[in-house]
């Protein structure tokens, strides 16, 4: 159908394969037949066409977009817009139909037995229409639908038909080569002029109706004055011309023709006929159309294409519209569908408050879940700091018992070698005042037992200095592997620590993800989903604010932990110090 398709491709797409359901247009469905009918909308910035192809369409030419587009099941031949935009006149094979342009739909409103209608047009008031019914031509009301009057007179099919400003005139052309002016409410021909050796296809008027331009199939583009039915000028146009436009401010002349271009031609028309071509469409023209504001000029032609020109004068002038009167908004819609509207709002609505009432049942189960788990990890957390207290107070005090048991060893030697000393002391004074006359003999011997003291002296220091250090070896071989065991258990503490984050982090992931799907689901209701997405970030934040707590709770007991093990060395120092002190003592003895 010459329409142009995209698919983004993907792995599992080149594995599966394709349908025809997987592709999108790239931009939007066009024509794929000749295009057979244009109006452009006089209240809005719409254009509507019909083609072969059986199709409908109507085109917002401000974005370049298509609003909408329709497919029957006849032929179109002709289509007119209503100036307000609400309503469009299609002429098909079998009848002629007044439809109205609904937000979503083109629907028919009225049929009018007139078959194969080539040429249909509004009135600017849109009160009235006027139809060609091959050599007739018809009048309705668009809004009582009566005949308000036949214009008979033509003898070959009617190929154009044009409306006065004010719409008391109306000035049509045939193929049999005569151009008649018409009065609406007479119903009579005010004015005329035949020329049988040609055939005329396409007309534009004047502002003031004094001026006729008309192009026919022997290649020229004539200019009439109807009053006098004269023929003013006659330019030969090289090419055959279908269509001719006159901008709404008389001062831009455009034409097309048979071989697809469009020319912008010199105004007002001399004998040489001066023209700019602009090569459009790839087939002949069959509909040109300019908008009411004078500032972009239609074409459609055979080969299904739409083309939207902007134009102006040589001088930069023809944009006539008001910019404080914008274009018209209002759509129609039908009772049915806003019914069916406003249910599918409330089924959503309803289908909200579920889905709400559902997230805050979830909300306050993962609350309560979190709270347990918490309250878990607080009162695990508080088990084993008082282990490891209970375990460090036990240590404290074995170690206490068993250096108040050195001391009271060491204490024991001391005594026991200062009584020998002063034993031996007052046993040498006495064998020294009684034996004075052996003192050369004693002297001797004296001399060999205070060698053989001083060896013994030096072993027993010896092995108490070997026994003392075995046992501060002990104990402090006892304290390494205790602090190895409080770090390994403090290294424990922070990895559930750091699992508690985890999980609160993937928590929040996941509670971040629900909220997209929300969003994407429910744009309309953006605005209620952050204020909920608000509140749960507070909740959120006061969990945070719990584990911080926890965090603080477990830098103090590390503080205290360390103050601990700065007592423990003290009291350390203290003791060898106290040793060191005994042992001088002795020395000095």
């Amino acid at each position: 159908s010459q329409q142009l398709i995209v698919h983004t491709l993907s792995s599992s797409d080149l594995t599966k394969g394709l349908s025809a359901s997987s592709f999108d247009y790239l931009s939007c469905s066009f024509h794929h037949g000749a295009v057979t009918g244009l109006d452009v909308c006089l209240r809005k910035p719409i254009v509507a066409t019909c083609s072969l192809d059986k199709t409908i369409r109507v085109w917002n030419y401000e974005n370049n977009s298509l609003d909408l587009h329709k497919e029957f099941p006849e032929e179109a031949y002709s289509v007119a817009l209503h100036p307000s935009g609400l309503f469009v006149l299609v002429g098909f094979s079998e009848k002629l139909r007044l439809m109205s342009l609904l937000i979503n739909d083109i629907r028919p409103y009225k049929e009018f037995l007139i078959r194969g209608c080539r040429e249909c047009s509004f009135s600017h008031g849109g009160h009235l229409f006027a139809a060609a019914n091959t050599n007739l031509i018809q009048i309705f009301s668009t809004f009582s639908f009566e005949n308000t009057a036949n214009l008979k007179g033509h003898n070959g099919k009617v190929r154009c038909i044009k409306w006065s400003q004010d719409d008391t005139q109306i000035v049509s052309c045939s193929m049999d080569g005569a151009v008649y002016e018409w009065g609406v409410l007479s119903g009579r021909r005010e004015n005329e002029c035949v020329v049988k050796s040609c055939s005329y296809t396409c007309l534009t008027l004047t502002p003031d109706l004094r001026t006729t331009f008309v192009v026919s199939t022997d290649s020229t583009l004539s200019e009439m004055i109807l009053t006098d039915s004269t023929v003013v000028r006659s330019v030969p146009t090289g090419d055959v011309l279908t269509e001719v436009v006159l901008s709404g401010s008389g001062r831009m002349l455009f034409a097309g023709s048979s071989s697809g271009s469009v020319r912008s031609l010199k105004f007002p028309l001399n004998e040489a006929g001066e023209f700019t071509e602009h090569q459009t469409h790839s087939a002949p023209i069959t509909r040109m159309r300019i908008s009411y504001d004078d500032s972009c000029l239609f074409s459609v032609a055979k080969d299904g294409s739409l083309f939207c020109h902007r134009v102006s004068d040589k001088d930069g002038r023809g944009y006539r519209k008001d910019k404080d009167t914008p274009f018209a908004e209002e759509v129609l819609v039908t009772k049915s569908d806003m019914e069916e509207l406003n249910s599918e709002l409330s089924e959503y609505k309803n289908k909200v408050g579920e889905l709400r009432s559902e997230n805050d049942y979830q909300l306050r189960l993962k609350d309560m879940n979190y709270g347990e788990k918490m309250k878990e990890m607080r009162d695990s957390h508080a088990h084993e700091m008082e282990k490891l207290r209970t375990q460090y107070e036990t240590l404290r005090t074995d170690r206490e018992r068993e250096q108040a048991d050195y001391e009271a060893r060491l204490g024991k030697m001391d005594e026991d070698h200062s009584a020998t000393l002063q034993d031996m002391d007052d046993s040498n004074n006495k064998k020294l005042m009684t034996e004075y006359e052996k003192y050369q003999e004693l002297q001797a011997r004296s001399l060999k037992l205070q060698e053989e003291y001083e060896k013994r002296i030096e072993e027993m220091e010896e092995a108490r200095e070997k026994a003392l250090q075995e046992v501060t070896d002990h104990y402090e071989t006892k304290l390494e592997e205790r602090d190895r065991q409080r770090e390994q258990e403090y290294d424990e503490h922070r990895q559930q620590q750091r699992e508690a984050e985890e999980m609160l982090r993937q928590t929040e992931e996941d509670a971040d993800e629900e909220i997209l799907q929300l969003k994407n689901k429910y744009e309309w209701q953006l605005r209620k989903r952050q204020e909920e997405c608000t509140k749960m970030k507070g909740e959120l934040g006061l969990q945070n604010k719990k584990v911080s707590s926890l965090q603080e709770e477990i830098r103090q007991l590390k503080e205290k932990n360390q103050q601990l093990g700065v007592e423990v060395r003290n009291e350390r120092v203290c003791s060898e110090l106290a040793h060191n002190a005994s042992l001088k003592t002795r020395g000095t003895s």
